[in-house]
């Protein structure tokens, strides 16, 4: 029997622009929202069709990620202590999901995020359509997390056995989504109303959205409510349905992570406060101390980290 094509991949990164580019296919931004260094890897076996992809991260983070068009994913957390939220849907530490390709998921990943994911074809995606809610919970217990363990076994077996798995690799795509589709077929059945979370998620969408197209223009809570008619309490409950925060300590920190990225960014010559500035941070002092809560480090040890070619403009203080 002849030998099946396979490749394995593991990578190391130290924030979350970087690794959000780590899948090809997919359409991802991440942003960091718990305190510390980022420290994050991914480990992704690709046998033809089907990619197996174990995905670290050590600090709480949001992903707004989107799978290719027309392919499936299966998706497991491998801790079984920590809860996580995909588009407002609780997925507990025994459940897995399975996320259609194509659609937007907004995740809410705890500290220590480890999950183990399978990127397949599924004729079941396509018979369904795109009408059923993206996110399929499946409530399984040991016996979802038995395959992921199967997965992950797979994950760590590969660069041990050489050429012997060469031959595995012709059959284990057929083995794997044979298993998912039975494991898919166990999946709650589709909603006929909307959920709580669909709302939530709604919601939060909305304001999101929102608070994109306002650019880098700080917002209060109460402006973008006003903007967008909606009580505070119903904005409010939502992100902590969805993000498990409010909605004003989560602008601040996606207006952090967006001035992180132009800290990054080595074409960027903007100093640290001209960047403070542009994310409405009107205080260089306070800036440096959310930015430092946040990442770890203060803003300018990530200008000088990010080795720029070109020299940053001295900032000025008045």
């Amino acid at each position: 029997m002849a030998g099946g094509r396979h490749e394995l991949i593991q990578r190391q990164f130290s924030d979350g622009s970087e690794q959000e580019a780590a899948l090809d296919g997919w359409t991802q931004r991440y942003a960091q929202m718990g305190p510390g260094a980022y420290h994050g890897e991914v480990r992704r076996l690709s046998l033809g069709g089907v990619k197996v992809t174990r995905e670290t991260i050590n600090v709480a983070v949001e992903q707004r990620t989107s799978p290719p068009v027309g392919r499936s994913v299966f998706l497991q957390s491998l801790r079984q202590t920590a809860a996580w939220r995909m588009n407002a849907e609780a997925i507990t530490p025994e459940s897995s999901c399975f996320l259609a390709g194509g659609e937007e998921f907004h995740a809410a990943m705890p500290a220590g995020c480890d999950v183990v994911f399978v990127e397949y074809d599924d004729p079941h995606q396509q018979a369904e359509g795109a009408g059923v809610w993206p996110v399929s919970p499946v409530s399984t217990g040991l016996e979802t997390y038995a395959i992921a363990s199967w997965l992950l076994s797979l994950l760590m077996a590969f660069p041990e056995a050489g050429a012997g798995m060469s031959e595995m690799a012709s059959f284990l795509p057929a083995m794997i989504t044979d298993r998912l589709s039975y494991l898919r077929g166990l999946k709650r059945g589709p909603r006929q109303h909307a959920s709580p979370s669909q709302t939530d998620w709604a919601v939060f969408r909305l304001v999101r959205d929102h608070f994109d197209g306002a650019g880098r223009d700080p917002l209060s809570v109460a402006e973008v409510c006003r903007q967008i008619d909606l009580p505070e309490q119903v904005v409010r409950q939502a992100f902590i349905n969805t993000v498990g925060r409010g909605p004003g300590s989560w602008m601040r920190d996606q207006r952090l992570n967006g001035a992180r990225r132009d800290l990054l960014n080595r074409d960027n010559r903007a100093s640290v406060s001209e960047i403070a500035v542009r994310w409405g941070f009107w205080h260089l002092g306070r800036f440096s101390h959310y930015y430092a809560d946040l990442f770890g480090e203060l803003p300018s040890q990530t200008g000088m980290r990010a080795g720029s070619d070109r020299p940053r403009r001295p900032d000025i203080h008045i």
